[in-house]
């Protein structure tokens, strides 16, 4: 009988954490014991966990994790696919990465620390940004927050989505003032398959337009 890892699971090391399961869906990872992992490792949809040349302990391992859902049996031989085989990263592991994609904004706030609505800071080209993407997965960045600025004035976003997406990294939380985010917004989203939570700025009854800059921006806050 061969197991393999659940769909959405994959074998993951760092140079601090060399044993990990990592949710590609969620972003989150889950550290292991070397037995554990071990255990996992026999999970590729190919090998015969009832083979004597295994260890009792790692197919009672292997029992657990089935439990868990975080193995399946498999009768035909069906081999991970390579987002889930073992990635060793040489780094240190890093949960997610709070990253500002732009320094502009399109509200006025007056308690803005950073300027936005003048772009002081202005925004990073696509270039630079695909280049900061591609090291983030390389380093086996699992999660992103999103932020600004107002981070869906981006010209590019659904790129930066799609960069982020095709290097496994999850997009969990998107910081926004709210007054771009629509349906149609949200169904390209649900298309990819990226379901963040959205983080909305508001103020207060009564004072969010005064400090926002933007009249009508409560009831904007609101409906969202």
């Amino acid at each position: 009988m061969q197991y393999r890892l659940n769909e959405r699971l994959a074998l993951r090391g760092w140079d601090d954490h060399p044993f990990a399961l990592q949710d590609l869906k969620a972003g989150s990872v889950s550290f292991l014991d070397e037995a554990a992992f071990r255990a996992l490792s026999f999970c590729n949809g190919v090998m015969d966990v009832d083979s004597p040349l295994i260890p009792d302990m790692y197919r009672a391992a292997i029992g657990a994790f089935a439990a868990r859902k975080a193995v399946e049996p498999c009768e035909a031989k069906r081999p991970l696919s390579p987002e889930q085989r073992l990635r060793v990263f040489p780094t240190r592991f890093v949960a997610n990465v709070y990253w500002s994609i732009t320094g502009r904004c399109n509200m006025r706030c007056r308690h803005c620390f950073m300027s936005a609505p003048q772009a002081k800071y202005g925004e990073m080209s696509h270039d630079k940004c695909m280049d900061i993407i591609r090291q983030m997965g390389g380093l086996g960045v699992p999660s992103v927050w999103l932020s600004g600025g107002e981070p869906l004035v981006r010209e590019d976003f659904l790129e930066l989505v799609d960069a982020l997406t095709e290097q496994g990294i999850n997009i969990a939380r998107i910081y926004t003032n709210g007054l771009l985010v629509d349906e149609a917004l949200l169904d390209e989203l649900d298309g990819r398959g990226v379901h963040p939570d959205f983080f909305l700025s508001f103020d207060g009854v009564g004072w969010h337009d005064w400090l926002r800059g933007v009249e009508g921006a409560e009831q904007m806050a609101i409906d969202r």
